[in-house]
């Protein structure tokens, strides 16, 4: 009889192992393929039912420092992590030059892009370990910084990877690893279709690209890949070494066959065939610099909207140093506001301008 009762609880110590060991399989594999996912953040930060068109950014540059001198300002040049550009910008933000680490800037900043329906920056990034100490160190505060105020804000904050030397898809990787593993804690990663979204500026110029984005997908750094170029037959063959979306990133309207706004209708069909998007890059000066008070920056947005384009990309919020920026301004001591080079004195005019067309995008009346 004991004999019997020590099988029988042999027997279902054996069916208890078993289903433990299986149970403790199945969590092993959901971490593990949790830990792997490429969304890197929680969930209570994925934004989900969002309308289809309701995606504008806007290139953000979060590199200046100010000067002894008030009318220089210092920009980091990420191509080159030696060299700190100094300029004087021809007209300059409202508030003066100011250094990306201020607070009070940074608020500025996001009060604007909050009022004009912009929800998604795009800041230039490269891993600080390639950058000089000084920059470095500069860049690390900032973007602390940034993110900070960015999620008071609910604004998220994706990244371009410029050129620089030596820059290759394995370099890129550990970029983007890197920008993961340092501000991974902020929870506001700009992401699309779930995953977090990545420029990559001059794309044509990588070898390989097919072979590396189909290493990559469905691994911890799968991205919302974007490619960056002008040529038409650059940004096809982007879409088929695997991109998910391309742009321009112009600052043009007819510097090239994709920054031409005429073209976006086709292009953007042309995509949606093989399963990408075009992202049409909207800038508010044409290639001769001339504003024209706004009428062109109004003109490029409705072209952009007529495209039935997904996903829209200014450029640039605050690009001082190309002269392509919409944030508030104010006459310098080079040059004052005019119809040429900003609206007249209409400080505000290029914000005005997104709201009214992001508004129309959004579906909704102003």
């Amino acid at each position: 009889m004991c004999h019997l009762y020590m099988g029988r609880f042999f027997a279902l110590f054996e069916a208890f192992s078993s289903a433990f060991i299986c149970f403790a399989c199945l969590i092993f594999v959901y971490i593990f393929n949790y830990v792997n996912s490429p969304e890197w953040v929680t969930k209570d930060s994925i934004i989900t039912n969002q309308p289809l068109k309701d995606h504008v950014w806007a290139t953000y540059y979060s590199y200046f420092k100010d000067n002894s001198d008030s009318n220089i300002w210092n920009f980091w040049n990420l191509s080159n992590s030696t060299i700190s550009v100094s300029f004087s910008p021809m007209i300059s933000p409202k508030n003066g030059l100011y250094n990306s680490t201020n607070k009070a800037a940074l608020i500025s900043h996001f009060d604007q892009l909050t009022y004009a329906g912009i929800k998604g920056i795009i800041i230039p990034w490269i891993g600080l370990s390639r950058l000089s100490s000084d920059a470095s160190s500069f860049l690390d505060l900032h973007i602390k910084e940034l993110l900070n105020t960015a999620k008071d804000y609910q604004i998220k904050i994706g990244i371009i990877i410029p050129k620089y030397e030596g820059r290759t898809w394995n370099s890129i990787f550990q970029d983007i690893e890197s920008f993961k593993s340092k501000f991974i804690t902020y929870r506001n990663m700009l992401r699309f279709q779930k995953r977090p979204v990545v420029i990559i500026e001059d794309s044509h110029e990588l070898p390989n690209t097919l072979t590396y984005l189909q290493k990559v997908r469905r691994s911890r750094n799968d991205c919302f890949f974007i490619g960056s170029s002008h040529e038409e037959s650059d940004l096809l063959n982007g879409i088929e070494d695997g991109f998910d979306a391309m742009t321009s990133v112009s600052i043009t309207d007819s510097d090239s066959w994709a920054s031409k706004s005429s073209n976006w209708r086709q292009i953007v069909e042309t995509f949606a065939e093989r399963g990408a998007s075009l992202i049409p890059s909207i800038s508010p000066v044409s290639n001769d610099n001339n504003r024209n008070g706004g009428k062109f920056y109004q003109t490029t947005w409705e072209k952009a909207i007529e495209s039935q384009a997904h996903i829209f990309l200014i450029n640039s919020f605050n690009n001082w140093f190309e002269n392509t920026s919409i944030e508030f301004a104010k006459s310098g001591e080079k040059s004052q506001l005019s119809i040429n080079n900003w609206a007249e004195n209409n400080s505000t005019a290029f914000i005005d301008i997104s709201k009214t067309n992001i508004l129309k995008v959004k579906g909704q009346k102003k």
